[in-house]
């Protein structure tokens, strides 16, 4: 089962070089873990994020039913928003100006690596 002091550990492990803030979503768009600056937009950032991944998930699927999406990379204003699925919701890593996506986007498959057996556990048992 997962500890929510521990699930915001392993989020805030991820929140180097440039990372801001990580962020766990359900499949509703609705906060499970958070990590990383304390501030009211990157909870707004997050629940954009959320809806625009439910809208190319459902949109998409109408120009192509074998097309499964597994992560997006959102540039912003103020940096770059990554979105990942996992079992039961969303991973989003949200960094600044001048983080490589390379490494924005490979911290955030591992992060969903590391996460999914639990996560999977938690979606079986809701």
């Amino acid at each position: 089962m997962l500890k929510p002091k521990a699930l915001a550990q392993v989020l805030e492990q991820a929140n180097t070089s440039g990372v801001r803030n990580t962020v766990l979503l359900n499949n509703e768009g609705s906060l499970l873990a958070y990590a990383g600056e304390n501030d009211r937009d990157s909870k707004v950032r997050a629940s954009i994020s959320s809806s625009i991944w439910l809208s190319y998930e459902k949109y998409g699927k109408q120009f192509s039913a074998s097309t499964q999406v597994k992560q997006m990379i959102l540039p912003c204003n103020d940096g770059t928003v990554v979105i990942t699925k996992v079992p039961g919701g969303l991973l989003c890593l949200f960094a600044g100006k001048g983080v490589g996506l390379g490494m924005l986007r490979l911290k955030a498959i591992k992060l969903a690596n590391y996460l999914e057996e639990p996560l999977a556990q938690l979606a079986l048992s809701t």
